[in-house]
């Protein structure tokens, strides 16, 4: 359930979006951990959009575009989080990764 992605996936990703961050012990196994349920979460959403039972016939497969219709939504909703932070950031706030600690 917790292995949706490789360490070398987790470690690659954090390096995109920093390759300067140095990480502490376990960081890098947290981050591969919930990301990996996002990735559940992702499927869920798609599940739940479908209209149609599986296996009952006509428009019951998941196709590309309901796949692309949940992404956008969750991109949408990442970059309204992304405007938010960078906000805070600029005011000199906490962080809101603090507050939820």
């Amino acid at each position: 359930m917790n292995n949706r992605i490789t360490e070398k996936q987790a470690r690659s990703s954090l390096r995109e979006a920093n390759s300067k961050r140095q990480y502490g012990d376990g960081a890098v196994s947290r981050f591969k951990t919930k990301a990996g349920i996002l990735i559940d979460m992702f499927a869920n959403l798609v599940e739940d959009t479908m209209v149609q039972e599986p296996n009952t016939g006509h428009g019951c497969r998941v196709q590309k575009h309901h796949v692309e219709v949940i992404f956008t939504r969750i991109e949408n909703h990442m970059k309204d989080l992304l405007i938010e932070v960078a906000v805070e950031k600029a005011l000199n706030r906490r962080p809101l990764m603090e507050e939820e600690e």
